[in-house]
């Protein structure tokens, strides 16, 4: 759905609608609630974007929860099945809000991402923070740098 914190930018928050006890709805990516955003609306560059990412991670307890698929819909009320807003590092083993659901996967080292101009990165667990919310944002205004 988009990031969640502070713009590195701009230092500013990103926009972002808070709604039930499941982390709220962020407003500025690929995906958002109620909303559709435009390919001509990511004015950050379709290849600096992330369009789609990978949840298909076990947590620390071996619970296989952590698969989510697209058929599930985006969302039924405060939370949503299928979209996530980038709140968390890669990897993270965050489950507490679903909607900030951390991205991530079995795959050492990191997880994939389809970018807006349809390529696949794979995205290390080590990238700054900073680069890894700019990334989820289609017009903050971010300055990308190449990841480690």
């Amino acid at each position: 759905m988009g990031p969640r914190g502070v713009n590195p930018q701009t230092n500013v928050a990103y926009p972002f609608t808070v709604v039930g006890a499941h982390g709220g709805f962020s407003t500025t990516g690929f995906f958002r609630q109620n909303e559709q955003a435009r390919l001509a609306d990511v004015l950050d560059g379709l290849t600096n974007t992330f369009a789609i990412g990978e949840i298909s991670w076990e947590d620390r307890r071996g619970n296989r929860t952590r698969y989510r698929t697209w058929s599930r819909g985006h969302n039924q009320n405060d939370w949503s099945a299928s979209a996530k807003n980038v709140s968390q590092q890669i990897n993270a083993d965050y489950t507490t809000q679903f909607n900030n659901m951390s991205f991530g996967s079995n795959h050492p080292g990191g997880c994939h991402f389809v970018m807006g101009d349809a390529s696949v990165q794979f995205v290390s667990q080590s990238i700054n923070f900073g680069l890894l919310l700019s990334q989820a944002s289609i017009s903050g205004g971010e300055v990308v740098q190449n990841q480690p």
